[in-house]
């Protein structure tokens, strides 16, 4: 794993992204997240030039950038992970995310921009908590045309819980919360292609 430096990470809400974030406890990795204000360059979607931020905290990527599954297979992605206990109260913690390859080497757009391209640049969203919802509210995304799947449990404050997404390229993407299947994509339009080759996400 290395220090994150471009994906998806657009800097456009509330945090900046900063390697003195990053910290092991054990043989846990920790993603802080601190109110104090910080400015640096902006995503370069965004225009370019310097972005000050209110919060910074914490990012890793992957170093291997190519998984997927040999053909007519799946591939199985999956963390461990405590969530602090506001996740979702103001907050958005997407921990755990796949991007395509090809995202990261332009380093320049994301869903939300003209220029996305589902056979390359393909996201598979294993666990995240989106700001507006309920704390025991995780979602599970998957990129074509957007599919978002949210899911009511008992998943934040002090307990570590495995989340868990298979892959198989151009037929399903199944989510998994501690061995228990919450949701499953196969609409292919959705799910991407065996052109698609993943990178690896952690974030707060």
């Amino acid at each position: 794993w290395v220090y994150t430096r471009c994906g998806y990470l657009k800097q456009n809400e509330v945090q900046y992204y900063l390697p003195s974030q990053v910290t092991l406890s054990g043989s846990n990795l920790v993603l802080t997240a601190q109110h104090t204000s910080h400015t640096g360059p902006s995503y370069p979607s965004a225009g370019g030039g310097n972005v000050t931020q209110p919060w910074i905290s914490g990012a890793v990527q992957s170093n291997t950038r190519t998984f997927k599954p040999s053909a007519g297979n799946f591939m199985t992605f999956e963390v461990k992970q405590q969530v602090m206990a506001d996740a979702g109260n103001g907050f958005w913690p997407g921990l755990f995310w796949l991007e395509g390859q090809a995202f990261l080497d332009q380093c320049k757009t994301d869903p939300d921009q003209p220029g996305w391209d589902n056979a390359t640049q393909a996201e598979i969203d294993v666990a995240e908590w989106f700001m507006t919802g309920t704390p025991n509210s995780y979602g599970t995304n998957t990129y074509g045309n957007t599919e978002d799947a949210f899911t009511a449990n008992s998943v934040v404050g002090t307990s570590m819980n495995v989340y868990q997404a298979k892959w198989k390229p151009g037929v399903s993407n199944t989510f998994f919360l501690n061995g228990t299947q919450t949701h499953q994509v196969t609409n292919t339009g959705q799910v991407a292609s065996s052109s698609t080759q993943f990178f690896l996400l952690l974030y707060l």
